[in-house]
């Protein structure tokens, strides 16, 4: 009895590892996203060094383009950004990884951000 007990709970564990092995994709999180940027763009990159991380990754993204935002004392600044995004898909739902890059005036990387959106089913 206890031998049919343990084949059939490693029968259940087999299942359920097949069932679910194919859930997650071969995308990165996003924090495996933001390691990979620390690691390979330091602040102060250029926006061509950017540009050549998100094209060698197949990541399509846009050109710097201004944007404003709101600083510390809550007044409206200009800064300049680059937008990113790598869509992928889990067995049940879709993601995207969305990646924003600020620049300075000298095309220079001042900081980033890597947040991950639920796109639907």
């Amino acid at each position: 009895m206890k031998r049919a007990i343990t084949i059939f709970s490693l029968g259940l564990v087999v299942t359920a590892n097949v069932l679910f092995s194919g859930c997650r994709s071969a995308e990165p999180s996003a924090d495996e996203m933001r390691k990979l940027i620390a690691a390979q763009l330091p602040l102060g990159s250029t926006k061509d060094q950017v540009s050549a991380f998100l094209d060698s990754r197949s990541i399509s993204h846009s050109d710097i383009e201004p944007f404003f935002e709101l600083d510390a004392e809550h007044r409206r600044v200009e800064t300049r950004i680059m937008t990113a995004s790598l869509r992928y898909k889990y067995r049940l739902l879709k993601s995207q990884l969305y990646m924003v890059f600020n620049f300075d005036d000298h095309d220079r990387l001042i900081k980033y951000d890597v947040k991950d959106v639920r796109t639907g089913p």
